[in-house]
């Protein structure tokens, strides 16, 4: 049996192999997968690849696993919410996907006009749009992380952005 590591961040956790917490086969993609910019339009599908339905999606835009002094973005599709971490991470900001309400931290600014979440069978494909604040200009890398029943997928690198002030 391979053993695994497991680090809490925020409630979520990273597992490697990048198999996840838990047996399920997780299908997390984004696009785009690489790009620069002082923002973007990410789209993110979650899929548990079971009969579960996904409770909680996360994407996290950050040099390292680490939800504090980042652009860390989670998704609520019971109550179709967005919310963007505090620089923390111990607090967030609400926006309701779809409205004109944003929400910003040091990192960036989460638009909730351009926001949006559609469930497909037992997986959900979140778009948002995001731009970065200069200060946090540089690689990051873009993890996806999602939760269904009594597993989650613990946070998977799925691409990198390069935050470039213009």
């Amino acid at each position: 049996m391979e053993s695994k590591f497991v680090a809490l961040l925020l409630g979520a956790a990273l597992c490697l192999p990048m198999g996840g917490c838990g047996s399920k086969e997780w299908k997390l993609a984004v696009d785009p997968k690489s790009g620069q910019g002082a923002s973007g339009v990410f789209r993110a599908r979650f899929d548990s690849g079971s009969d579960a339905e996904i409770s909680e999606a996360r994407i996290l835009f950050s040099p390292a696993v680490d939800g504090r002094n980042a652009c860390y973005v989670f998704y609520n599709p019971a109550v179709n919410f967005f919310y963007l971490a505090s620089d923390q991470g111990s607090g967030s900001t609400k926006v309701a996907a779809g409205t004109s309400e944003s929400a910003e931290n040091s990192q960036c600014t989460l638009q909730g006009q351009s926001s949006t979440a559609k469930k497909d069978g037992h997986g959900i494909e979140v778009q948002m749009m995001v731009a970065f604040k200069p200060a946090f200009k540089g690689q990051q890398n873009i993890y996806l992380y999602a939760a269904a029943a009594d597993q989650n997928s613990g946070l998977q690198p799925r691409g990198e952005w390069l935050v470039r002030s213009e």
